[in-house]
Order: structure tokens, then C-alpha cells, then sequence
């Protein structure tokens, strides 16, 4: 009776260890990830948006596929040809990483999609601020679909930053918040560009809320009516 309890409280703290070290173990993965031993941020594992040939980036996805680089390896490599559309899978964690070429053939993004995680598996706003420094703005924008929600925009020069947040259906005025907290749901490096616009926009000013108004016009263009900005 005494070995089988043993072998019980035994097999538990195995369990709980496994666990602790899966959570330890899962933002840095997802480093390894979004990393790169030859480049930083907008370069990826070699490529460069706005520099790397969609061919030469087909030529350095494939090459992912070797075990011996040392990177983490994607466990599906894939192409779009009419779409000009490199496809990257991770299951360990599970990222979709899309390249995409502009119409001279030259990639132009690279997108981290972090959405088929668990929310609390993301990276937090403040990981990515810390590794990328201060960011230049915050863009918010509206979408009516099936769920009413806020996308926003944590934006620096090449690097993009975004998160989702539900509204309510039936209000008119409404908030926005972010912290250091806030999970993310992908991370972009793009080519030098022309930022588009959204239906707000200001320059970062650290964490905090954005409160709007909404009226019968704006709702039904999907625009925002900035009412303030709280730090």
C-alpha cells in the first residue's frame, strides 16, 4: 500500500515538473522562433523584406527544413506560386509564419501568427517592446463581422505589432485598453512602406487606455470618432 502511494505522489510531482517546464519552456521557443543567428529584426533567417528575391526566399525556406542549421524547423514548408506566398508551419509551438513577395518579386512582409496558441502562450506586448524598443504609434481600427471588435496596431517602421479586443454590441462609446499584459495575436516585418491608415491614430505614448465615440455616420462606414486618450 505504502510503494503504491509512493509511486502515486511520485508520478504527480513528474506531472507538475512536465508542466512547469513546458510553461518555462514555451516563450522560449517561441524566441527561437521569431530569431534569427544571422540578422535582426526585419531579417529573418536570411530574409530581408524589401531586399530577398521571393526565389532566393523559397531557396532559404527550404533550407530550413535541415536539422543541422541549429534553428527550430518547420515541420511544413509550402508555396503559393500565384499568390507569391511562401508558407512556414512550427508545431512546437504552433506559429504560421506567411512570406509575401510584392508585384516586383521582392518579399515584402513577413507575418508571426501567434493565434492557433492559447492566449496565455502568446507573447505579451511588453516582451516584444522590450526586445524591439520604444514603438512610433498605436492604430486602432474598427471591424463589424460576426463579432464586433478592435483591431489594434503597435507600429514601428518595419515592425508590426497586433492584438484583438471585443467591443460591445449595442454601445456607441467604448474603450480600448493595453498593458504590458496584453497578449498578441501576430507580429510583421515588412519592407520600408507607407504605413496605411486606420480609423485612429497617435503617437506611442506608453500604456494605457483609448476611450472612443462612434456615431450613426462613423458606424456605418466602420470609423472611429477618437474621444480621448488616457496614458
Amino acid at each position: 500500500m505504502q510503494k503504491r502511494t509512493l509511486w502515486v505522489i511520485c508520478f504527480c510531482l513528474s506531472l507538475l515538473a512536465l508542466s512547469a517546464c513546458t510553461w518555462v519552456g514555451q516563450p522560449a521557443a517561441l524566441e527561437e522562433i521569431i530569431s534569427s543567428a544571422d540578422c535582426t529584426a526585419p531579417c529573418w533567417r536570411g530574409i530581408t523584406p524589401g531586399v530577398t528575391t521571393f526565389a532566393e526566399a523559397q531557396t532559404l525556406v527550404q533550407a530550413m527544413q535541415d536539422p543541422a542549421s541549429g534553428a527550430p524547423t518547420p515541420a511544413y514548408v509550402g508555396v503559393i506560386e500565384t499568390a507569391q506566398t511562401l508558407l512556414v508551419y512550427f508545431d512546437q509551438p504552433e506559429v504560421n509564419v506567411d512570406l509575401r513577395a510584392d508585384s516586383q518579386g521582392l518579399i515584402s512582409e513577413i507575418s508571426f501568427n501567434f493565434e492557433a496558441l492559447k492566449p496565455g502562450q502568446r507573447f505579451k506586448l511588453g516582451e516584444l517592446i522590450d526586445r524591439f524598443g520604444e514603438p512610433d504609434a498605436l492604430y486602432v481600427c474598427h471591424e463589424q463581422a460576426e463579432v464586433r471588435r478592435a483591431v489594434v496596431r503597435v507600429v514601428y517602421p518595419q515592425i508590426e505589432m497586433t492584438f484583438e479586443q471585443d467591443l460591445p454590441s449595442d454601445e456607441t462609446t467604448f474603450s480600448v485598453a493595453y498593458t504590458k499584459n496584453t497578449r498578441l495575436n501576430t507580429l510583421t516585418y515588412y519592407a520600408p512602406r507607407q504605413i496605411p491608415n486606420c480609423d485612429f491614430s497617435s503617437p506611442w505614448a506608453g500604456y494605457g487606455e483609448v476611450a472612443f465615440s462612434l456615431d450613426a455616420e462613423a458606424e456605418d462606414s466602420g470609423t472611429f470618432c477618437p474621444l480621448e486618450s488616457k496614458p
